[in-house]
């Protein structure tokens, strides 16, 4: 990654907060669930991300936005997963010169795009910060204020700053995900081998 995305968290007050709230909705699940039935872990992991990823790069805090606009990303991300990323399109890069043919490949680039046109929406206009501050020095700034730099004074494209946005909320969003599934596999894989 280049330096401009390796921002340094100095202040991890959101970041334990989310972590707080993760745990609170994993043990709140627990309990609300009944006799050998699990919980949707997943979906869990997925608002964290793009709560962690709003805050940190996008100055978003999306769990306070208005008609959910978290909860419609995390159902375009779960459904761009199964529909973009299948696993014969990666085979047959080809099939995709052909959506008249396969209609759920038009489908899917339908969903990228409302997922596109959402997250610019979101993310074009920078919202109020939660407490005044003084103006933002080198390392309080945020990829998203670059992007939205560049984009007022014309070093990119509209196009460009899409891209960039829905490359950075996905990858950001994707690598936090598969981090803490793993974690957990990991940690319920070791306890449920170990002795008792």
């Amino acid at each position: 990654m280049k330096a401009g995305i390796q921002r340094r968290i100095t202040d991890t007050s959101k970041l334990l907060g989310r972590s707080r709230q993760l745990v609170r909705g994993i043990l709140q699940s627990q309990q609300a669930a009944t006799a050998n039935f699990g919980i949707d872990l997943e979906s869990l992991v997925q608002m964290y991300a793009i709560y962690v990823v709003g805050e940190h790069f996008f100055q978003t805090d999306f769990q306070r936005l208005e008609c959910n606009e978290a909860t419609r990303l995390a159902k375009y991300q779960t459904a761009i997963r199964g529909n973009v990323f299948s696993p014969l399109y990666f085979s047959f890069p080809i099939l995709d010169k052909y959506p008249y043919i396969f209609q759920s490949r038009k489908r899917a680039f339908r969903i990228v795009k409302e997922y596109e046109d959402l997250l610019y929406e979101i993310v074009r206009v920078p919202r109020p910060r939660e407490t005044p501050e003084d103006p933002m020095n080198q390392y309080e700034r945020q990829v998203i204020d670059d992007l939205r730099d560049a984009l007022d004074c014309r070093k990119i494209t509209e196009v460009q700053f899409r891209a960039n946005v829905k490359i950075i909320f996905v990858a950001g969003h994707e690598d936090v995900q598969h981090l803490l599934n793993s974690a957990f596999y990991e940690m319920g894989a070791k306890t449920v081998s170990s002795p008792i």
